[in-house]
């Protein structure tokens, strides 16, 4: 198995008339953006919960000078395929590169949109799902017998899912969903930073959704042999920290 590491950060920026970080007239949002190792093979606009389609691949002749020994910097630049949508909430960039790395850049504006079209939110991902496995004994390492745990775990993190604490999470939660077990990972905030997690079979939550925690485990309250008093909670953090 191959795993492309880099140690460089995406390479990029808003270009934008913003005032003090809010965006409060319906407009087309453009700018550059690269990565110093990988080719990008898809970029869209996170806006709340609506993904914005963007126009990439633009010349940008001031980027390709300002970086003169990236070639990757002339065909950057980007913009969205109309003005935004109505609407509110955070903006950022999501990129995606074609050896599978997904990368973030924050434009650091909120919008609050009143007028524009409508778009509808993004369709929740298949890995999104809560898992609704029938009721059967927990089976672990060479199915050594052992007593039944409990079947609603709770894993919080203190960073996104581009953290190196949510590559473990995310390990453990698949094993332990392989094995009968029903998890939601929590993180404080952009839930859908989950995408770095290509694959992932856990419920992806944001701290602000944990008043309605009992109701991602309805299915398992019909388990009599489950608690109805809410998961196992697990903070997760290991000495990297992030």
């Amino acid at each position: 198995m191959m795993i492309p590491v880099s140690s460089h950060p995406l390479m990029g920026a808003f270009e934008t008339a913003d005032n003090d970080g809010q965006l409060l007239a319906t407009t087309r949002l453009s700018g550059w953006v690269w990565h110093p190792e990988f080719t990008i093979a898809d970029v869209v606009l996170l806006f709340g919960d609506i993904g914005v389609p963007v126009q990439f691949g633009l010349e940008r002749p001031d980027v390709a000078t300002r970086f003169s020994s990236q070639p990757q910097a002339r065909f950057c630049g980007f913009i969205t395929r109309e003005n935004f949508p109505r609407g509110r909430g955070p903006i950022r960039l999501q990129v995606t590169t074609q050896c599978g790395r997904t990368y973030f850049l924050d434009a650091k504006l909120d919008a609050h949109l009143e007028t524009g079209a409508y778009l509808p939110p993004r369709a929740p991902q298949e890995m999104w799902e809560l898992s609704t496995l029938p009721k059967r004994p927990a089976p672990f390492l060479n199915s050594v017998p052992c007593s039944r745990g409990p079947l609603n775990i709770l894993f919080m993190l203190y960073g996104d899912f581009t953290s190196n604490s949510a590559n473990h999470v995310a390990a453990f939660s698949n094993q332990l969903i392989a094995r009968g077990f029903d998890c939601i990972v929590a993180v404080p905030e952009h839930m859908e930073t989950i995408g770095a997690q290509a694959r992932a079979r856990f419920l992806a939550i944001e701290f602000k959704d944990l008043a309605n925690l009992p109701s991602y485990y309805i299915a398992m309250v019909r388990d009599r042999h489950s608690s109805t008093r809410g998961p196992r909670v697990n903070w997760f953090e290991n000495s990297a920290r992030g």
